[in-house]
């Protein structure tokens, strides 16, 4: 902190950098600089997973493309997918850990409609901590309570391997965890048309 002209640029930054620098800058003033830099990684911890948390993006097929045609499926145009009728998919984007877990299970809890078949695509999830998945547990109990079925698609292998050790493979069924979103979509139909043919019997 001698070089004052770099202090100065750096008060220029943004706020939650402003706030660590002269929070570590008082603490080592009136404390020492040990204490300081102790307190001044755990703020930027926490503001790092304040950043996480709101980089999490939860998008749903219906918030896309509007409201659910009254008769027919809904398409997403830019990748050719088409989502049957009683189904609602939604894409996360970012990492489940403590900090967006939450978030995640608030937004899944508070669905737009009550589908036959909900699936989660996943590709985008880079890692889960285990509070990500004791709560993707708890939305998939609370799910099925209603009787709405869960598919997870593109699960990447270091979530795969968080969620095995949560035993939601037992609780979702390994069949319902697809490769990809069009085995999942296919998945979906399958499902559906069953549920049909059981109504029809």
């Amino acid at each position: 902190m001698g070089e004052w002209h770099l202090f100065v640029t750096m008060l220029k930054s943004n706020r939650k950098d402003v706030i660590i620098l002269l929070t570590t800058f008082l603490l080592t003033v009136i404390f020492d600089l040990v204490i300081a830099i102790e307190i001044g990684v755990v703020l930027s911890s926490f503001f790092f997973m304040k950043r996480m948390s709101d980089s999490l993006i939860i998008r749903n097929s219906v918030d896309i493309l509007g409201e659910q045609a009254e008769n027919g499926d809904e398409s997403f145009e830019e990748e050719a997918l088409t989502v049957p009728k009683g189904v609602v998919l939604y894409e996360i984007h970012g990492p489940l850990f403590f900090g967006a877990s939450q978030k995640f299970q608030d937004t899944l809890l508070n669905l737009h409609q009550k589908p036959e078949i909900l699936i989660l695509r996943m590709r985008n999830v880079p890692f889960m901590d285990a509070t990500g998945a004791y709560h993707l547990k708890q939305l998939v109990k609370h799910l099925k309570s209603q009787n709405i079925e869960i598919l997870l698609s593109g699960v990447g292998e270091e979530v795969k391997e968080e969620l095995e050790k949560s035993g939601f493979h037992e609780l979702v069924g390994r069949a319902n965890m697809l490769s990809d979103i069009q085995e999942a979509l296919k998945k979906s139909r399958e499902i559906l048309k069953l549920k049909r043919n059981k109504t029809k019997a």
